[in-house]
């Protein structure tokens, strides 16, 4: 354990790692706590320089990253689970590799701010759009109606 690092060491800490540890509570009373897949930025951060997460093995969770491969699991109360999940991860190294560089692809493919806000962009410059091509032609009709007396 390395304790606190600073934002600008953790790049070179991680391009040297082989897991990052992104671990939830099973039984937190918090909704958010146990469901926060999409709001925790450690997975996210973690894929992106190419480090294969360890995530607690909570539903969400699971759907999210372990089952389609861009994570790999474990129990965050039992201390040999997390030992087995480090095991294998040791014994696995290809396997590991294979999970970091999925997610990563997953990334670039769509798990990223131009891929998620593109449809909203869009939606927002069509309605721009079309309130202009409304207000141009309303102001386009009253120019020929006063042309045309």
């Amino acid at each position: 354990m390395l304790g606190t690092v600073p934002d600008a060491e953790l790049t070179a800490i991680c391009a040297e790692s082989h897991i990052g540890l992104a671990l939830m509570p099973l039984a937190s009373l918090d909704e958010n706590m146990r469901t926060m897949t999409g709001a925790s930025n450690k997975v996210f951060e973690y894929l992106s320089v190419g480090v294969a997460p360890l995530v607690s093995d909570l539903p969400d969770w699971r759907a999210t990253f372990i089952d389609p491969g861009y994570a790999l699991a474990c129990d965050p109360t039992d201390g040999d689970s997390i030992a087995s999940a480090f095991m294998w991860a040791a014994e696995h190294r290809d396997a590991t590799r294979g999970i970091a560089s999925r997610g990563f692809d997953r990334l670039r493919a769509d798990w990223n701010y131009e891929s998620q806000f593109e449809p909203i962009v869009r939606e927002m410059w069509t309605s721009r759009n079309d309130r202009t091509r409304t207000t141009m032609t309303t102001g386009d009709a009253r120019r020929e109606a006063r042309c045309a007396s």
